[in-house]
């Protein structure tokens, strides 16, 4: 799936995984499991988990008893380094998804969000930011796309909602 595909894009800001690959990342000989529960006030088994996760998923590596950052980690950190600058364009996600899947339309909202767009309505979505490509190429793996449809506009009037601080 996808998901393995572009995991660097989907990492949230502040989630447990990106905690403890900081922590991992901070370290050139690696890190032990017991030095991450000492940093982390979480319960073992919840930090134990995400280890597990983020090493299948190839963000780090474990050497005998000791995690260290793999390159696709390292590439993780690399691209959060680099400030986004907006290229002065709104994007506008519109959809009219049907009852009939609803999960579908579930999902995208959720996707949307995490991409940092702004419901508008229940089916308007606003952000700064281009859609990524992953979630453009799962929007058509998922045969979506003639429910969608994205308007990239230079202007908008001021609104409160549509604060260019965002």
């Amino acid at each position: 799936m996808l998901y393995t595909k572009h995991i660097v894009e989907r990492i949230q800001n502040n989630s447990l995984s990106t905690t403890i690959l900081h922590t991992v990342s901070k370290t050139t000989g690696g890190v032990l499991f017991s030095d991450v529960c000492k940093e982390h006030n979480v319960q073992e088994e919840n930090i134990r988990v995400t280890l597990w996760r983020l090493e299948k998923r190839g963000m780090i590596e474990k050497i005998e008893n000791k995690y260290l950052l793999s390159s696709l980690g390292k590439e993780f950190f690399e691209k959060r380094k680099q400030p986004k600058k907006w290229d002065g364009k709104w994007r506008m996600v519109i959809f009219d998804i049907p009852e009939s899947e609803r999960t579908n339309r579930i999902w995208l909202r959720a996707q949307l969000i995490r991409a940092e767009y702004q419901p508008l309505q229940r089916s308007i979505y606003l952000g700064k930011n281009p859609i990524p490509q992953f979630l453009l190429d799962e929007i058509e793996e998922r045969k979506m796309l003639s429910y969608v449809r994205i308007i990239v506009a230079e202007n908008i009037l001021k609104n409160s909602l549509l604060s260019e601080k965002k």
